[in-house]
């Protein structure tokens, strides 16, 4: 269609102007070089493609374009002025003089004077693609149609505008702004990231990057006819199986309006049940569905889908989800280390224990630990200390030993919890404090898949203001990479570092055997110490 209405722009310019009109495309060609020494003033003639009807309140923005093939903005400070009302409406055929200006690098008649309504014409659109629309200067001012996808949007809140950026559907990494003035009223709160479009405005740039400035809520068209469902929310989002669930979607026909919106759900071992998801004054519908243990004993899942129907009847079903419902077990939190004792003193340990179904109790409580890499899980009872802490001593080990920690409970209910970790994913473990003389090399022996993102824990145990090199080797001896070189400021010798299986060049290693080398000197006496460990890199999985 471009080539037709670039062709017919073309015919109309070879029609003479009238005595005293600049052609835009003449302005636009000799810009900004018009700006100087003194703005020169122009008369143009050509249809309002952006007006005057939709505006509110704020700065003037109108475009204009004729038939040289080119388009301009109008601007004026006092547009709530009838002239400015009656004449720049959509399809007015009007004949202006204004004084060239711009506005962020881009082109704009200001001080307008002159005005006349001369016509009523059919407003011309351009369709462009997206990377034709990029290329603004062979379509600058023109009103133009554009296809895409939203791949952004401006939060709301800002005093001018706001933009989105569209995309084309085969190629969403290349993007064009779409702006929003909000003297032109226009409400973007149905689009989406996702949302199909088309956008129909004037083309222009700001600050040399083209933008397409829409002047009407028609601008915007959202090419869906089918029900569109999305924000699938359940809470609580792990439910137990005493707890109603709440499950909300937005639910939104952008050419028409729902009908009706049902849910369907259903246990593992039962038949779908429906309900209605009321409309709300929002696009948000909301419905509860019963505690689990009114449908099914035992802890199981909940399977659930949205049905939606609109008026043409178009029929949306989403995809079913599913709820993991469990039974109310023991809750462990609040887990401390409370000292830090050193070589062979006695480790005490507390953690927060309750039980979560109303009216039970907590039986049994246990600290399980393991030393270093082992596989054997020793026990030691937790005291009730009162106000739902409990207490565990865990005996005094060796310098550089490493007591691996869980906390394991059962309630009245015959329900057990059991935690290995810290809230941030850090293992509950301490490690007794090295001595002066002491360097231990540290590493669980497994294979590890750093392929799949795997990162191989190396714990390197020495003292404090030693300097650390720590190199990897491949199975022929030749350097891999060198993940420490530094000096250790840890107080108590401890460190971890999390190795990616990356060489010197930031490179996957290959799978196979590794030998972790740690070479230690002592920064007073020079004296260097060496131990090694093996390092497994298994086979990538695929």
């Amino acid at each position: 269609m471009k080539y037709k209405i670039l062709a017919l722009f073309i015919a109309l310019s070879s029609i003479l102007f009238a005595q005293g009109v600049t052609p835009i495309a003449d302005i636009i060609r000799d810009f900004p070089g018009n700006l100087s020494p003194q703005p020169e003033t122009y008369t143009i003639e050509g249809v309002v493609t952006i007006g005057t009807e939709e505006h509110s309140a704020g700065r003037l923005r109108v475009f204009i374009q004729d038939n040289s093939g080119k388009g301009i903005a109008l601007d004026d400070g006092s547009y709530n002025s009838p002239t400015y009302l009656n004449n720049f409406k959509q399809g007015h055929l009007v004949r202006v003089t204004g004084r060239i200006s711009e506005y962020e690098n881009a082109p704009q008649l200001n001080s307008l004077t002159g005005i006349q309504t001369l016509d009523f014409e059919e407003v011309i659109v351009t369709e462009l693609t997206i990377a034709e629309a990029l290329n603004h200067e062979p379509y600058y001012g023109l009103y133009i149609k554009v296809s895409g996808i939203v791949v952004s949007i401006d939060p709301p809140g800002t005093s001018a505008g706001r933009n989105i950026q569209i995309a084309a559907l085969d190629n969403p990494a290349r993007s064009i702004t779409v702006r929003f003035w909000n003297t032109f009223g226009i409400d973007i709160s149905r689009l989406r990231i996702g949302t199909p479009v088309d956008i129909l405005g004037g083309l222009s740039h700001f600050r040399g990057t083209a933008q397409i400035i829409p002047g009407y809520q028609r601008d915007i068209i959202i090419t869906l006819t089918m029900p569109q469902v999305s924000q699938i929310e359940v809470f609580p989002e792990l439910p137990y199986i005493d707890q109603e669930i709440t499950i909300s979607a937005e639910i939104i026909d952008y050419d028409g309006f729902i009908a009706s919106a049902v849910l369907f759900y259903k246990t593992t071992n039962t038949q779908f049940t429906e309900v209605v998801m009321p409309a709300t004054l929002s696009s948000i519908r909301i419905v509860n569905i019963p505690a689990y243990n009114t449908m099914e004993s035992g802890e199981g899942e909940i399977i659930f889908h949205i049905i939606a129907t609109d008026n043409e009847e178009n029929v949306t079903k989403t995809q079913d989800r599913r709820i993991t419902v469990s039974r109310r077990k023991p809750v462990i939190y609040n887990i401390t280390i409370v000292n830090s004792p050193d070589e062979y003193e006695e480790l005490i340990v507390l953690a927060s224990i309750i039980d979560s179904v109303e009216g039970g109790s907590i039986t049994n409580a246990k600290l399980l630990y393991r030393n270093n890499f082992s596989t054997t899980i020793r026990e030691v009872p937790m005291e009730d200390i009162g106000f739902d802490r409990y207490e565990a001593i865990v005996p005094g080990f060796s310098s550089g030993t490493t007591v691996n920690i869980s906390i394991w409970a059962e309630s009245d209910s015959n329900e057990t919890s059991q935690v290995d970790n810290f809230p941030n994913g850090d293992p509950i473990r301490y490690v007794y404090p090295v001595t002066q003389n002491e360097v231990m090399l540290r590493i669980q022996p497994k294979a590890y898949n750093t392929h799949n993102g795997e990162n191989v824990e190396i714990g390197y145990f020495v003292k404090e203001g030693d300097i650390v090199v720590i190199r990897i080797y491949n199975a022929e001896g030749k350097l891999a990479a060198t993940p420490v070189n530094k000096i250790t400021s840890v107080r108590d010798g401890i460190n971890f570092y999390n190795w990616n299986g990356r060489d010197s060049e930031h490179r996957l290693v290959p799978p196979g055997l590794y030998v972790c080398h740690l070479e230690v000197r002592d920064r007073t006496s020079g004296k260097i110490k060496n131990t090694t460990a093996p390092i497994v890199i298994g086979t990538r999985l695929k």
